[in-house]
């Protein structure tokens, strides 16, 4: 999937680069399904036709939480959209923030604690993507052979009034591109903060 730098940034930016993930893995998924059906057609269904089926089966997953994800964030005024446990949003967007930030990094959680309000969780999700988008453009014209992996610890410590999220990586990159001046500014409304120093991207509420 190729992703080329638009000369401004905003969220209509973000929403497309989201549904380009999504697009992405349903033409994998597609491709996939397309196999196992040609396979049984042929009536000579392989000993791990079922392993695949079960990795489309994921695969469609994951496009459904990413398409879950741009309709809650998309609805950040619905008073009717109950608040949601940290680990049921990190299941939701996990998948979207690792697909933006690209084969360097892989996200992963260290603490899910509490629930997120809509307004809150909009807005956390839409800083989030921007930031992790971020994190990708740092990777262009990296080969893929010269690529060292790196993990993105995820902290969520969330309650109704307040609340603390945290990125924390091992590297130290200069964040100073559109993609993080987007994530400062998509965190701004509904008492959010974001601040970023050497190896730390923090979100707080209600302080």
């Amino acid at each position: 999937m190729t992703h080329t730098m638009p000369t401004t940034v905003d969220e209509t930016s973000l929403l497309l680069e989201v549904l380009s993930v999504a697009q992405h893995e349903l033409g994998g998924v597609a491709g996939a399904l397309q196999m196992r059906s040609d396979a049984l057609d042929l009536g000579a269904l392989p000993e791990t036709a079922h392993a695949s089926i079960r990795s489309a089966a994921a695969e469609l997953a994951r496009i459904n939480a990413t398409l879950r994800m741009l309709q809650a964030i998309r609805r950040p005024a619905d008073s009717s959209i109950a608040p949601v446990s940290a680990s049921e949003w990190y299941q939701e967007s996990s998948p979207v923030l690792g697909d933006l930030m690209g084969r360097g990094y892989r996200i992963s959680p260290t603490a899910l604690d509490g629930y997120l309000r809509a307004a809150i969780r909009h807005r956390l999700t839409l800083s989030m993507c921007a930031f992790a988008r971020a994190l990708r453009e740092r990777q262009v014209g990296v080969p893929d052979a010269r690529r060292t992996v790196r993990t993105i610890a995820l902290q969520l410590d969330a309650s109704d009034s307040r609340g603390l999220a945290t990125l924390s990586w091992t590297d130290r990159p200069s964040m100073d591109d559109q993609w993080t001046k987007l994530a400062t500014t998509l965190a701004e409304g509904a008492d959010l903060q974001l601040a970023i120093d050497s190896g730390k991207a923090t979100w707080q509420w209600g302080v």
